[in-house]
C-alpha cells in the first residue's frame, strides 16, 4: 500500500520532532521544572548562566510554560552554545538543520553537532553519521574547520552538563 506524499511528509516531520526533544533530553519532568522555575532561569541566563540560557532555549522551542518563539529559542542557544554548553550546541545545530529561526544550513548544522559530539554530548554522536550523509566531504572539511576555529578562539569553554 502506497501511502500518500503529505502523509509521508507528515509522519517523517513528527519524528524529526520528537527526535529533536528526546536527543535534547527533554521530558516531563524538565519541562515541569522549567515551567515552575522560569523566572529564576530568566534571571541566571541574564547574568551569563549557560544552563539557564539552554533550558530557556528548549522552553521557547517547544513551547513549553511560554509561546513557542524559534528566535527567542535561538537567541538563548547560540548565547549557551557560544560558551560551549554541549546540549545548546547540539539543539542550535537542529535549528540550522530544520531551518527553524535562522535559513536552513547543513553545514552550519554540522559544525555545531561537531562542537557538541567533541564536548561528549552523546546525541550529537548520534546524529553526526546521518548529517554526514546530507553533505559533500568538501562541506564536512569546512565545518569541521569552522569547528576547529570556534574552539581555538574560546579555549576552556567547554560545558557538558
Amino acid at each position: 500500500m502506497k501511502l500518500p506524499k503529505l502523509i509521508v511528509i507528515m509522519i517523517t516531520l513528527a519524528l524529526a520532532v520528537f527526535a529533536v526533544m528526546t536527543y535534547s533530553g527533554f521530558d516531563d519532568q524538565i519541562a515541569s521544572y522549567a515551567v515552575n522555575n522560569e523566572e529564576a532561569f530568566r534571571k541566571a541566563a541574564g547574568q551569563g548562566d549557560a544552563e539557564a540560557q539552554y533550558h530557556l532555549g528548549v522552553m521557547y522551542g517547544a513551547g513549553v510554560g511560554v509561546k513557542a518563539d524559534y528566535d527567542e529559542a535561538l537567541k538563548w542557544y547560540r548565547q549557551a552554545a557560544e560558551q560551549g554548553y554541549a546540549k545548546a550546541q547540539y539543539n542550535l545545530g537542529m535549528m540550522y538543520y530544520f531551518g527553524k529561526g535562522v535559513p536552513e544550513d547543513k553545514v552550519a548544522a554540522y559544525q555545531w553537532v561537531v562542537l557538541s559530539a567533541e564536548r561528549g554530548e552523546q546525541a550529537a554522536l548520534d546524529v553526526m553519521p546521518e548529517l554526514a550523509k546530507k553533505i559533500s566531504s568538501t562541506q564536512i572539511a569546512s565545518a569541521e574547520a569552522a569547528a576547529r576555529v570556534w574552539s581555538q578562539a574560546h579555549p576552556g569553554q567547554i560545558h557538558n552538563e
